[in-house]
C-alpha cells in the first residue's frame, strides 16, 4: 500500500508539473501574440505616416518644378515672340515655313484624302470635309492637338468677329464664347479621337458632327456645344465662308508652324532642365529611376548602368521614368491629389 501510495503521489505531482509548464507556455504564447499584433499595428502606423509624408513631399516637388517648368515656358514664348517681331525672326520663320511646306506635301502626297467630289453624299458632309482639310494643315490626314486647338482658336475668333443680328438699339453685342480651358481641349479631343491614336481621322470627324445632330437632346458641354455650333457655321449657314478661310490658309500655317517652332523651343528648355538635375542628383548620389529613351530599360543602381553600358543599347540620353514628367500635361492632377489629402 505505502508503494502504491507514492507512485500514485509521484503521477500526481508530475502531472501538475507539467499542466504549470503548459500553462507558463501558454502564458508566453499569449504575450508574444499580443506584442505581434502590437508591433504590426505600430508598423502599419508608421507606414501610413511614411507613405502620407512621402506623398505631401511628392505634391510639394511636383508643384515646384510644374512652377519651374510653366516659368520656363513663358520665357521661352517671350522671347519667341521677340525673335518672331525681328527681321532675323522673320527670316528664320520664313524658312521654317519653307521647310515645313515641303515636309507637309510630301506626306500628303502619300496619302490619300478623302473624295469630296462623290455625286452621292450630301454637300454638307462635302462642306465639311473641306473644312476638315483646310484645318489638317500638314496634310496628314488626320488633326493633331495643335491643330485641333488652332481650329477652335480660329472658331471662337469668327464667333466674336461675327456682328450681332437685331441689335438696332445700339446696345452692346452678346460676349462671345468662354475660353476653353486645356482639360476641356484635351477632353473634347478624346471624344472625337475613338481609336485613341492621338490623331482625329476625317471619318471620326464626320461621324461626330453626324452623331451629335442626330442626338435628341442638346449636350450638356460647353466644349461639344461650341465646337457643334462653331462648324455649324461653317457649313450649314454660308459656303463662302469656306472659300474665304481657305483663302486664309497662309495665314493658319504661317500661325502653325510659330507654335510649333516656340513648342519645339520649350521642350529643349524641359530637357535641359531635367537634365541638370539627372546631373544634380548623380553629383549628390540620390539617383531616381531612370528610363533609357532608346532602348526603354528601367534602371535605378549604379550597377544596372554598368549592365546597361554592356548591352548592345549605346545611348547615353536617360530620363527620369516617373509620372510628374507629364506634370505640364496634366495640371488638374494636383487638385486631384490636393483633394484626396483633404
Amino acid at each position: 500500500r505505502v508503494l502504491i501510495a507514492r507512485a500514485l503521489t509521484t503521477l500526481y505531482q508530475s502531472r501538475k508539473a507539467r499542466h504549470a509548464m503548459v500553462a507558463k507556455r501558454a502564458r508566453h504564447l499569449h504575450r508574444w501574440a499580443a506584442k505581434t499584433r502590437v508591433s504590426l499595428f505600430v508598423h502599419q502606423i508608421w507606414t501610413v505616416n511614411w507613405f502620407r509624408s512621402k506623398r505631401s513631399y511628392n505634391v510639394v516637388a511636383m508643384k515646384q518644378e510644374l512652377a519651374l517648368f510653366e516659368a520656363s515656358d513663358s520665357s521661352v514664348q517671350l522671347e519667341c515672340t521677340a525673335v518672331f517681331a525681328t527681321p532675323l525672326g522673320k527670316d528664320i520663320l520664313k524658312k521654317e515655313l519653307a521647310v515645313w511646306r515641303v515636309g507637309a506635301r510630301t506626306r500628303a502626297a502619300r496619302k490619300e484624302p478623302p473624295s469630296t467630289t462623290a455625286s452621292n453624299v450630301d454637300p454638307v458632309i462635302l462642306r465639311l470635309r473641306q473644312c476638315f482639310q483646310i484645318f489638317d494643315l500638314d496634310g496628314s490626314g488626320t488633326l493633331d492637338l495643335d491643330e485641333f486647338q488652332l481650329m477652335l482658336s480660329y472658331l471662337r475668333e469668327k464667333k466674336q468677329k461675327q456682328p450681332g443680328r437685331g441689335n438696332v438699339s445700339g446696345r452692346a453685342t452678346a460676349p462671345g464664347p468662354p475660353k476653353l480651358t486645356p482639360a476641356q481641349v484635351r477632353n473634347l479631343f478624346s471624344e472625337l479621337d475613338n481609336d485613341g491614336n492621338g490623331g482625329i481621322t476625317c471619318n471620326e470627324f464626320e461621324s461626330w458632327w453626324t452623331r451629335e445632330h442626330e442626338r435628341s437632346t442638346v449636350s450638356t458641354s460647353a466644349s461639344t456645344n461650341f465646337l457643334s455650333r462653331g462648324l455649324d457655321g461653317l457649313v450649314l449657314q454660308s459656303h463662302g465662308l469656306l472659300f474665304w478661310l481657305l483663302g486664309r490658309k497662309q495665314q493658319l500655317e504661317r500661325k502653325f508652324v510659330k507654335k510649333l517652332v516656340a513648342r519645339r523651343a520649350m521642350e529643349k528648355a524641359k530637357c535641359e532642365i531635367l537634365h541638370r538635375e539627372i546631373e544634380r542628383e548623380r553629383i549628390y548620389g540620390s539617383l531616381s529611376v531612370f528610363r533609357c529613351r532608346s532602348c526603354g530599360r528601367r534602371f535605378g543602381l549604379r550597377r544596372d548602368l554598368d549592365d546597361h553600358a554592356a548591352h548592345e543599347c549605346s545611348s547615353t540620353e536617360l530620363v527620369v521614368d516617373t509620372f510628374t514628367l507629364k506634370r505640364w500635361i496634366h495640371e488638374e492632377d494636383f487638385r486631384l491629389l490636393e483633394d484626396v489629402k483633404k
